[in-house]
């Protein structure tokens, strides 16, 4: 068996991450039907509505054994998803609290083996919020299934379940969704740069604070205290707040581009959906499935997108303090 704080210069991200998980691999696989559970549960629900709809709106007189299969793939889609949730549960609680472990001891020896050097000329707070922002993305990355995951495999076959109900539709959605992610994904990319920027300098700032106050007395002593508030505040307003400032400009301009798209592609959809209603061309239950599922496919697309910016993000930052 490896020991668990064997000293290790990771290359990739990649690699890092497999080193760490590999040990729990199945349990990690555990977790990932969950997602895959949850875009078929839109897909049952959704359906079960427009099969009792359909009913309803068709025959004058509904018999009970008409509802039975609607009512059945309603409760079967809820119970199953409550399941697949719980088994993800049961395989997070096997493996996340050994992995954070085996993370923890790694990236502390990794931090200790570093020359004499590195900590006379690196903040020892600087040092301990970077290992605090390597657990943290590591939390992250091994809850993508709650997020990122998750919102893919919904988006994914929400539009493929569009191709049994009407083509054009399907095209229209599969199309805009293709026009959203070639137009967001270089936003994306911006504003994990600048996330970085950020939070390399908010990493500055906390490890001076944190010398700082372990050397209290000093500044006691020497009457240091309004010299050092004075050095912080110009580092933060000539450093921190433009990168930070510049972040939440970009961050708005990224979430109001998303957000005219969004309101586009719902207009679009239901003059359309309209339309085909009109001529008679789709059933009423048609109608209420495609527009459900295209609300789905919209919420679970922005979800996606401003979680590939996050993704970047975290990714990112986690990757330059393992590779240090």
């Amino acid at each position: 068996m490896n020991n668990p704080a064997t000293i290790h210069n990771p290359q990739t991200l990649r690699a890092f991450l497999w080193e760490i998980l590999k040990p729990y691999k199945w349990w990690c696989l555990l977790m990932l039907q969950a997602p895959l559970f949850s875009a078929f549960y839109v897909f049952g629900y959704n359906y079960s509505l427009k099969l009792l709809i359909n009913a309803f709106s068709n025959e004058p007189r509904i018999e009970y054994s008409q509802l039975v299969f609607p009512i059945f793939l309603f409760m079967a889609a809820q119970i199953g998803l409550d399941v697949s949730w719980r088994f993800s549960n049961f395989a997070e609680m096997k493996a996340e609290p050994s992995a954070r472990r085996t993370l923890l001891l790694r990236a502390y020896n990794y931090t200790q083996y570093h020359s004499y050097s590195f900590f006379q000329n690196t903040h020892t707070g600087s040092v301990i919020s970077k290992l605090k922002g390597i657990l943290e993305g590591f939390d992250y990355v091994l809850n993508l299934h709650h997020t990122l995951l998750r919102s893919f495999c919904i988006v994914f076959l929400s539009i493929a379940t569009l191709l049994f109900v009407n083509v054009p539709i399907f095209l229209f959605m599969l199309g805009w969704c293709i026009l959203l992610f070639f137009v967001m994904y270089p936003m994306c990319l911006k504003l994990n740069q600048l996330s970085n920027e950020f939070a390399e300098s908010n990493h500055r700032i906390i490890g001076i604070f944190s010398d700082n106050i372990t050397n209290i007395f000093s500044l006691l002593s020497f009457a240091k205290r309004k010299n050092e508030l004075s050095r912080i505040e110009t580092l933060i307003s000539t450093d921190c707040l433009p990168k930070h400032v510049e972040l939440e400009k970009y961050n708005f301009k990224f979430s109001l581009i998303g957000g005219v798209f969004y309101g586009f592609m719902l207009l679009s959809v239901l003059l359309f959906m309209v339309h085909l209603r009109k001529n008679s061309t789709i059933s009423i239950g048609d109608f209420l499935f495609v527009m459900l599922i295209t609300l789905t496919i919209g919420d679970f697309m922005w979800v996606l997108i401003s979680g590939m910016g996050d993704f970047m993000k975290k990714t990112g930052t986690l990757g330059r303090l393992i590779l240090c």
